[in-house]
């Protein structure tokens, strides 16, 4: 092969794995996610409506990446499309929508330090699912029922996944605190250990991904299909709380919180260096850099080394097939309860 062709290949095959890496959860996780609720809903008034809602060859599983997709080419490898454009230019902080950064330390999804947003993870969520059982979206959004539908999808893979609730601050002794105002949060934020580097790569893609993959291989699957099918009985045992299905929403994730610190606390900063540019963070910069996950932010300046303690991978691999067999379950009960 021609040497420029080879260079083209070879970031051709870069770039899709950036984008694979890109969604939170990563593809198999959210997959794996629709798959299981899919199977707990077949049958169902619920599941005729989610059809209902979607077009074409859609399924709950295609939708469970749309809100990912939304964020730009680099998430999915695919052109915006005229829906996906409507709903970014009616909610310029969608990607605010996925995560909150409240505090590993507190347990608890509301307490000292901050975090929590109205654009965040856990009020999107809420307002989502409201959206979906009353008809319309609360005052100040503007989605359709399809959108509220993707976003209630996906959302509920990432408010399972510790580190899309609760982050670490780092101060300048690389010790774990708790930020006492806003400003100070700024500089010591990892966002969600986005900015924690395990060598070359994110903590926090490690978590969406690589523990994924391993769990996956623990179970002999090979896709999100096969994965789900094991995770079922765990899921189907789950019981919806009392109450309307968005006020289910803040025991999950205060869960998260509690889990984001048994995370982090295995973890044990090294030293902080400059970040490299666009989305290779650890690692160093290149000519071929791809954009940072969240355009609408400044490019950070810093990342912090880490290294974890024995066996972490193998226990968060565990913990990743719990959260993911959870977040299939109540994604389930959730629809169910909106449309019982």
């Amino acid at each position: 092969m021609h040497l420029t062709s080879m260079k083209k290949l070879l970031i051709s095959v870069i770039v899709c794995f950036f984008a694979q890496n890109a969604l939170a959860w990563g593809r198999f996780g959210h997959e794996t996610v629709a798959e299981v609720a899919l199977h707990l809903i077949r049958g169902s008034h619920a599941e005729a409506k989610v059809k209902a809602l979607l077009k074409g060859e859609e399924t709950l599983v295609t939708a469970s990446i749309w809100a990912d997709c939304a964020k730009g080419f680099q998430y999915c490898h695919a052109e915006l499309t005229p829906e996906m454009e409507r709903f970014v230019h009616h909610n310029p902080k969608h990607h605010h929508y996925h995560y909150a950064d409240v505090p590993f330390q507190n347990k608890q999804y509301e307490g000292q330090g901050g975090g929590a947003s109205s654009d965040d993870v856990v009020h999107v969520l809420k307002e989502a699912i409201q959206t979906l059982r009353t008809g319309s979206p609360p005052s100040g959004r503007s989605w359709t029922q399809r959108e509220a539908l993707f976003l209630v999808v996906h959302l509920m893979g990432d408010i399972h996944q510790p580190l899309h609730v609760g982050a670490g601050y780092i101060d300048d002794q690389l010790h774990f605190v708790v930020p006492a105002n806003n400003k100070e949060a700024e500089s010591m934020n990892t966002a969600g250990g986005n900015l924690l580097c395990y060598r070359t790569k994110p903590l926090h893609a490690a978590w969406d991904d690589d523990f994924v993959v391993h769990a996956m291989r623990e179970h002999h699957d090979k896709t999100p299909l096969e994965f789900s099918k094991g995770l079922v009985l765990s899921a189907e045992s789950l019981t919806a709380p009392r109450g309307n299905p968005e006020e289910w929403v803040g025991a999950w994730a205060n869960e998260s919180v509690e889990l984001s610190f048994l995370a982090l606390k295995h973890v044990s900063v090294v030293s902080v260096r400059d970040a490299g540019k666009g989305r290779a963070l650890c690692g160093k910069s290149s000519q071929n850099e791809i954009p940072h996950e969240n355009p609408t932010h400044s490019e950070p300046k810093k990342v912090w080394d880490i290294s974890l303690t024995d066996g972490y991978p193998e226990q968060a691999s565990h913990e990743v097939t719990h959260r993911l067999a959870q977040a299939g379950g109540r994604l389930a009960l959730v629809l169910k309860a909106i449309w019982p």
